[in-house]
Protein backbone atom coordinates (compact mmCIF):
# COMPACT_ATOMS: atom_id res chain seq x y z
CA UNK A 1 0.00 0.00 0.00
CA UNK A 2 2.89 2.36 0.66
CA UNK A 3 3.70 2.29 -3.07
CA UNK A 4 0.08 1.91 -4.25
CA UNK A 5 0.67 -1.76 -5.06
CA UNK A 6 -1.58 -4.54 -3.81
CA UNK A 7 -0.06 -7.93 -3.19
CA UNK A 8 -0.58 -10.95 -0.99
CA UNK A 9 1.49 -13.80 0.34
CA UNK A 10 -1.51 -16.05 0.77
CA UNK A 11 -3.97 -17.84 -1.44
CA UNK A 12 -6.37 -15.85 -3.59
CA UNK A 13 -9.45 -17.61 -2.21
CA UNK A 14 -8.43 -17.47 1.46
CA UNK A 15 -8.28 -13.83 2.43
CA UNK A 16 -6.61 -13.26 5.77
CA UNK A 17 -5.10 -16.74 6.08
CA UNK A 18 -1.29 -16.98 6.24
CA UNK A 19 -1.12 -20.33 4.42
CA UNK A 20 0.66 -20.32 1.08
CA UNK A 21 -0.64 -21.53 -2.24
CA UNK A 22 -1.37 -25.26 -2.44
CA UNK A 23 -0.88 -25.06 -6.21
CA UNK A 24 2.64 -23.65 -5.88
CA UNK A 25 3.47 -26.28 -3.25
CA UNK A 26 2.29 -29.01 -5.64
CA UNK A 27 4.18 -27.56 -8.62
CA UNK A 28 7.41 -26.91 -6.69
CA UNK A 29 7.51 -29.36 -3.76
CA UNK A 30 11.22 -28.85 -3.06
CA UNK A 31 11.05 -25.04 -3.07
CA UNK A 32 10.69 -23.76 0.49
CA UNK A 33 10.80 -20.02 -0.27
CA UNK A 34 8.03 -17.50 0.15
CA UNK A 35 5.69 -16.53 -2.66
CA UNK A 36 3.99 -13.27 -3.49
CA UNK A 37 0.77 -12.98 -5.49
CA UNK A 38 -0.08 -9.94 -7.60
CA UNK A 39 -3.50 -9.42 -9.15
CA UNK A 40 -3.96 -7.44 -12.32
CA UNK A 41 -7.01 -6.38 -14.28
CA UNK A 42 -7.77 -4.91 -17.65
CA UNK A 43 -7.42 -1.49 -16.07
CA UNK A 44 -3.72 -1.97 -15.24
CA UNK A 45 -1.16 -0.53 -17.61
CA UNK A 46 2.33 -1.69 -18.52
CA UNK A 47 3.54 1.25 -16.43
CA UNK A 48 1.76 -0.25 -13.40
CA UNK A 49 3.56 -3.55 -13.93
CA UNK A 50 6.90 -1.80 -14.44
CA UNK A 51 6.38 0.12 -11.17
CA UNK A 52 5.59 -3.09 -9.29
CA UNK A 53 8.78 -4.68 -10.64
CA UNK A 54 10.87 -1.63 -9.68
CA UNK A 55 9.52 -1.62 -6.13
CA UNK A 56 10.02 -5.38 -5.78
CA UNK A 57 13.62 -5.05 -7.00
CA UNK A 58 14.25 -2.31 -4.42
CA UNK A 59 12.71 -4.30 -1.59
CA UNK A 60 14.73 -7.38 -2.50
CA UNK A 61 17.93 -5.37 -3.10
CA UNK A 62 18.20 -6.56 -6.70
CA UNK A 63 20.35 -4.27 -8.87
CA UNK A 64 18.48 -2.76 -11.81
Amino acid sequence: DQHAISESGGRACSSGEPAGSQVLKALYPTCKGASVRFSFSRFNTTEDVDQAVRVLEQLMCIPA
